[in-house]
C-alpha cells in the first residue's frame, strides 16, 4: 500500500497513517500559472517531491476498513477515486 497505512484489526493502536505527496488546489483558471483550474504542488514547507504523514483518528480506520469491504477492493485497487489517475492503492 502507498498512501495509507492501516494496522492490524486486532492491533491494540487503532490509528491509521495518511501519506500525503502533493496538494491540488482547484481555484479559477485566471489564477493559476498554467491557465487550468486545478493546479498541483508540492506540499509547503517542505522538500521538491517532499511527503507529510497524518494520523488518523481510530474512527477514519473503522470507516477505512468498511469502505474497502464494501467496494470489494483487492490490494493495487484506487481507495479513493479522482479526475486523475494519482489516487491511493489499497493497502
Amino acid at each position: 500500500m502507498r498512501d495509507v497505512i492501516l494496522p492490524a484489526p486486532d492491533a491494540v493502536d487503532q490509528w491509521c497513517e495518511l501519506l500525503i505527496r502533493t496538494a491540488t488546489r482547484e481555484v479559477g483558471k485566471q489564477w493559476t500559472d498554467p491557465g487550468e483550474i486545478h493546479e498541483r504542488r508540492d506540499l509547503k514547507r517542505r522538500a521538491e517531491g517532499g511527503t507529510r504523514t497524518v494520523p488518523g483518528h481510530p474512527a477514519l480506520t473503522r470507516v477505512l476498513r468498511q469502505y474497502i469491504a464494501d467496494e470489494q477492493l483487492r490490494p493495487g485497487d484506487l481507495l479513493f477515486r479522482g479526475s486523475s489517475a494519482a489516487s491511493s492503492p489499497v493497502p
